[in-house]
């Protein structure tokens, strides 16, 4: 074989490999440009979610919340905006230790609330549903 025949089947050779390098390069390109938009889809995601769980943790602080005419109550976290709407009763049983023919015995409530947050920068909506037992005077909760 001559040299010029070799040096073809050389340069060839490094043409078929540089080929598939670059295939390589362009494919991982691919792949983190698609796992970094997960990654940031899932920031979102927690970033909205903390930011109602803290909405709830303020509403559930505050026993005021827990009537049967708390209006809905809003919420912002950045651009996002969020609503927690009006406690709703679904339990409500004698406190332990208490008489059952006491009509003012204190009663333990159970309540529910339910949290939405939409991002208005790509219309996500995340909804939180959390529930809680306050004990209460009798006659603040009437279970649907």
């Amino acid at each position: 074989m001559n040299t010029q025949s070799r040096g073809a089947a050389t340069l060839l050779a490094s043409l078929i490999i540089l080929v598939l390098l670059t295939m390589i390069v362009v494919s991982s390109m691919n792949v983190s440009t698609v796992n970094f938009g997960i990654v940031g889809n899932l920031q979102t995601i927690k970033t909205m979610d903390s930011a109602t769980q803290q909405a709830l943790d303020t509403v559930m602080s505050q026993g005021a919340h827990f009537t049967a005419s708390m209006p809905t109550y809003t919420f912002r976290s950045n651009s996002d905006i969020g609503t927690i709407a009006a406690p709703t009763c679904i339990d409500s049983q004698i406190s332990s230790g208490n008489s059952a023919s006491w009509t003012m015995a204190p009663r333990d409530n159970t309540w529910e609330l339910t949290a939405t947050i939409t991002n208005t920068t790509t219309g996500a909506v995340s909804t939180i549903h959390q529930g809680t037992q306050i004990r209460q005077l009798a006659g603040v909760c009437y279970p649907e």
